[in-house]
């Protein structure tokens, strides 16, 4: 393989840095703004384009903090019915078959059966039922 193939030149000059087709136009926001100018949009037109895309990005994020949210739900909901039937379990079997030691099952009957899946839930459950 020749050098000039395997890497690029440094150009010389700024100039021809600029003339350079390694630049991504979809990225220059100089050239974006020209784009929207040259289209012959008023400033009224140009402004609520500039609040719709606004708005666009407000609600991309809403709903990307909802994904987390309702994974968190879930997450915590899984935990928390592990941690019932673990109790459950050490509540109906014998006592030889137990691995939890009694203040330590207290631990997790106060844990789950207490507030903790009223507390998780029901904002984001009334949010979701509505008034």
């Amino acid at each position: 393989m020749d050098e000039s193939e395997t890497y690029k030149k440094i150009p010389e000059s700024i100039a021809e840095e600029n003339d350079s087709s390694d630049t991504v136009p979809e990225h220059d926001t100089g050239a974006l703004e020209a784009e929207t100018l040259s289209q012959g949009l008023d400033e009224k037109e140009i402004k609520r384009r500039a609040a719709e895309n606004e708005h666009h990005r407000n609600e991309k994020f809403r709903d990307h903090f909802e994904y987390v949210a309702i994974l968190v739900l879930w997450v915590f909901t899984i935990i928390i019915i592990g941690m019932v039937l673990t109790w459950a379990y050490h509540t109906l079997f014998s006592c030889r078959w137990h691995w939890l030691s009694t203040s330590q099952l207290e631990v997790i009957k106060s844990l789950s059966i207490g507030g903790i899946i009223a507390s998780l839930g029901v904002g984001h459950i009334k949010k979701r039922l509505g008034p």
